[in-house]
């Protein structure tokens, strides 16, 4: 917890729990612009079946990032009680690996947003971006009203992932399309990371080329020293 801000990291499912014990990225620190430490979300492992006192164990929480595998049925129902618990004012946020089908539709309308990805490197990294959002400070400008506003009833949503180096940003949010509604898609959140060689210059010229105040500019975490790694999650339209 940093801030006043509760986090919590729940698992559904086999693959959830997995999750769940593997725990988030571990991303680099040290210098003046990097995390002192990482975000460290309370960790739920949740067993098969009903839980009675779910609303009890999430009561105290203001981001909870749910995670499971969508071709269980089993997984979809449990992590859309985990939405259904969570307090009202609380932003729940889905993330699965599997087929986007009817049911992940279903889970959109119990959790605020959730966002199907392919693998489980990219559930844990997509996981990380959001736990650090909530508990970490950014490096400047950060609106999370409008990104809570937007994770708040996005419903099923869509995850681009683009990777460059901090020398070439202009080119990195044209390829992302973060400055415009991609398709009809309604951008919910942005997040940059940077490399460890990061400065506060890198983050200004950013700021010039991507005006959105859903787009958030993590502190520095990847390995790479002049790596960056912008991640945007749409709407998908209905």
């Amino acid at each position: 917890m940093t801030f006043g801000i509760e986090t919590a990291y729940v698992g559904c499912g086999r693959a959830g729990r997995a999750r769940i014990r593997e725990g988030l990225e571990r991303r680099a620190s040290g210098t003046a612009v990097t995390p002192d430490h990482g975000a460290s979300p309370e960790l739920l492992a949740l067993d098969s079946g009903a839980d009675e006192s779910l609303a009890a164990a999430l009561a105290a929480f203001d981001v909870v990032v749910v995670t499971g595998e969508s071709a269980s049925r089993d997984t979809r129902a449990q992590m859309a009680a985990v939405g259904r618990a969570c307090p009202d004012d609380a932003t729940c946020v889905g993330v699965v690996t599997g087929a986007m089908d009817h049911g992940v539709e279903r889970l959109g309308r119990a959790c605020d947003t959730v966002v199907p990805v392919d693998t489980d490197a990219l559930a844990r990294e997509f996981a990380t971006d959001l736990l650090t959002w909530a508990s970490e400070p950014m490096l400047l400008r950060t609106d999370s009203s409008q990104v809570y506003d937007g994770l708040d009833g996005g419903g099923v949503a869509a995850v681009d992932r683009v990777t460059g180096d901090r020398t070439a940003l202009r080119s990195l949010v044209e390829r992302a399309s973060v400055g415009e509604t991609t398709d009809g898609q309604r951008l919910l959140f942005g997040y940059l990371a940077f490399g460890v060689d990061v400065t506060l210059a890198d983050d200004e010229r950013f700021q010039q080329f991507c005006d959105r105040p859903e787009v958030v500019t993590g502190r520095a975490s990847l390995a790479e020293p002049d790596a960056c790694r912008l991640t945007a999650v749409r709407q998908v339209s209905e």
